[in-house]
């Protein structure tokens, strides 16, 4: 097959895959509202399926956890069809320009085409498998994204194969007065760098056209449709005249929550508040909101609230009291809490289990639908605002009114880490999400006369906030930039970055070493092992912290997502690090193209470029350790214990510790009388 028809057929299968991936795209975005669509799963782009059985396999990839990436950050995340449209849109324009432009045999032009060829190959082998032994579904949808895919692959491959053979040799039709001169040259690598525009702009524009379902007065929130139409909303009694209205969003099972209600206590508010309970239970059993039960048996609890009419606050207060139990119960049986509840309050046994209690249960979670609120208990909203306690926040509010703060350095309480990697992660992008926030809720006040903040704390504030959102988002942006511009010092030979661009690069990665190792050694009392293990996890976060700051810039609110203490979270399955690893494998491949194309023309900027490539994959590198560290036998007390222990029996500095034998049975009469014989 000649290099002009391996071109025509990579154009069309672009087009296809582009539909399947535009149908999928389009699937997901409908299924935002939690509603029931129809889905297009067919081996026709934009067909719908005949029936449910036939859209079962695409049903369950759409509602996977890979179907889309950023899903902890955005609702329901950005679809991962969506940057294959543009990868197959990206293509299809290639392909069309060679054709339009006869340069099917251009050198750049093919080499430009395989690089693009090969990422949805790679793209789909990666989901393929995830598809096949992770979900164990056939989607025809995907099935027509990953024959499209192998399709542009190969005939890339074929294109460019077919180019190597010709290379020296002129093509047949070379006299053709219709052929342009191949005047563009490494020009057709420039698609490589808009391709990536053709990714990122789509997907930027997607999360910015997403609805608003956080709108939040000064950063902490509000209810836009607070009316309780189906009347799912409990309400106590206030001893108060003329009290504030107040809505908290609780789980009856909710430590959380529990405590919540013994500082209203304590404060004496529960008596100056007209309150309304919403009945958020963090149980997957009946909120479709959640992946898994957070806490077993609150669907049932709360079913019992809403039945329990003016005994509801008497069952909350026991349920508060019986909590530890009703967990116990609830982690080995999720029905157990139900069947307590029934034996304490026996008159709403039946009621509990009626179809019109569980349509109420489900209308509460619909109302928190409409009223755009995060997926975490206990929430609480005074006059349809939602109060914010977040400390910093409470900190420069108190500052900018003239009150005084003190600092002491003796420790009140023991804080509990981060139980696993996605944990950490997860407290360090709600920092830095929320330090934006308070960075855009605030920076009136630093203004001159604009509060009553000294020079002094307004410095202090701005170079905290700088040092940590603002050097680690400048890192990650820096390298991506430089990542894009690797094809094009490489083979384009133009812009090579002088050397006044990339010495200040390595110049501030070693000042932040050093000032990282001076700072540890001087407040610190650990060893180097320790500071060094430091060192790799605070570099580990660098793209957590840098995607926190760039949603910031985009969205006003997120869910709040909790960090798991104490030991209580088992470690997932998912791996932790998969777009570090990306950028960051990418980063080296970049630094080693860079060092094998100057192998010839002894450049010495592109040498240094090519270092700071390396510097920059430091931090990336970091993530992938520790996820794949977490994931090790190496992460586990025991394993060391038992290897220190074999170590000194092998080297004599203990005695080898034999297992113990148990007692043998005794024997039996017949056994005893054949021995006495």
């Amino acid at each position: 097959m000649s290099s002009r028809w391996l071109v025509v057929a990579a154009l069309v299968s672009a087009l296809i895959g582009f539909g399947f991936a535009a149908a999928s795209t389009y699937d997901f975005a409908a299924h935002l509202d939690r509603q029931v669509h129809n889905l297009h799963c067919s081996f026709i782009p934009g067909l719908s399926a005949s029936n449910a059985a036939a859209a079962q396999g695409c049903q369950v990839t759409l509602m996977s956890p890979y179907s889309s990436i950023f899903r902890t950050s955005l609702w329901g995340g950005i679809p991962v069809s969506l940057p294959a449209m543009s990868m197959f849109a990206a293509i299809a324009g290639l392909t069309g320009v060679m054709l339009l432009l006869r340069a099917e045999r251009e050198q750049a032009a093919v080499f430009a085409l395989l690089l693009l060829g090969i990422v949805p190959v790679v793209a789909s082998l990666f989901m393929g498998s995830i598809a096949a032994f992770k979900l164990h579904a056939a989607c025809k949808q995907c099935i027509g994204i990953y024959l499209s895919s192998t399709v542009v692959g190969v005939c890339a491959v074929l294109a460019y194969r077919a180019r190597s053979h010709v290379r020296d040799a002129r093509s047949d039709d070379d006299d053709d007065p219709d052929r342009l001169p191949a005047r563009f040259g490494r020009a057709w690598l420039l698609s490589l760098p808009l391709t990536a525009l053709l990714v990122l702009v789509p997907m930027t524009g997607y999360v910015l056209a997403m609805p608003d379902y956080h709108k939040y007065a000064e950063g902490c929130g509000s209810l836009p449709q607070p009316e309780d139409r189906h009347s799912v909303l409990v309400h106590l009694k206030s001893g108060t005249p003329g009290a504030r209205s107040a809505i908290e969003i609780f789980d009856p099972l909710c430590p959380a929550c529990k405590a919540f209600e013994d500082r209203l206590k304590a404060a004496g508010l529960d008596r100056q508040l007209q309150r309304d309970l919403l009945l958020f239970p963090l149980d997957h059993s009946c909120n479709w909101m959640i992946d898994n039960s957070l806490h077993p048996g609150a669907c049932a609890v709360s079913a019992a609230v809403l039945c329990a009419g003016d005994k509801a606050k008497e069952m909350i207060d026991w349920a508060f009291a019986e909590q530890e139990k009703l967990h116990a119960a609830g982690a080995t049986d999720p029905a157990a809490p139900g069947k307590l509840v029934a034996q304490r309050f026996p008159e709403v046994a039946t009621c509990m289990e009626a179809a019109t209690t569980k349509a109420r249960l489900a209308q509460s979670l619909r109302w928190a639908v409409r009223n755009r609120v995060p997926v975490l208990t206990p929430q609480f909203y005074v006059d349809g605002k939602r109060l914010c306690d977040e400390d910093t926040d409470l900190g420069l509010a108190i500052i900018e009114q003239g009150w005084l703060t003190h600092y002491t350095n003796h420790r009140y309480g023991h804080g509990l880490l981060p139980d696993t990697y996605e944990a950490f992660k997860k407290q360090r992008h709600r920092w830095a999400y929320g330090g934006f926030q308070i960075v855009k809720k605030h920076w009136r006040r630093f203004l001159p006369g604009a509060s009553r903040l000294s020079p002094d704390q307004k410095r202090e504030f701005s170079l905290g906030w700088l040092n940590w959102l603002g050097a680690e988002s400048l890192g990650v942006l820096v390298a991506i930039l430089n990542l894009i511009w690797v094809p094009i010092v490489a083979f384009a030979d133009i812009a090579i970055p002088d050397r006044i661009l990339t010495l200040p690069i390595i110049a501030a990665f070693f000042v932040s070493l050093i000032h990282f190792v001076s700072m540890y050694r001087m407040r610190v009392n650990i060893r180097w092992g320790q500071m060094l293990s430091a060192m790799v996890a605070a570099m580990s976060v660098q793209w957590t912290v840098s995607r926190a700051v760039a949603q910031g810039l985009i969205t006003e609110h997120l869910p709040f997502a909790r960090t798991s203490k104490g030991g209580l979270s088992r470690m997932s399955i998912e791996f932790q690090a998969f777009w570090e690893a990306v950028i960051g494998v990418l980063l080296l491949i970049g630094a080693t193209v860079l060092v094998v194309t100057n192998g010839s023309k002894q450049v010495r900027e592109i040498y240094i470029f090519a270092g700071v490539l390396v510097l920059q994959s430091l931090p990336f590198l970091a993530a992938v350790a520790i996820a794949l560290l977490e994931n090790s036998r190496v992460n586990s007390f025991a394993f060391w214990r038992n290897s220190a222990v074999r170590t000194a029996e092998l080297i004599g500095l203990r005695p080898v510790s034999l297992p113990t034998v148990t007692n043998q049975s005794q024997p039996v009469a017949s056994e005893i009388r054949r021995e006495a014989n």
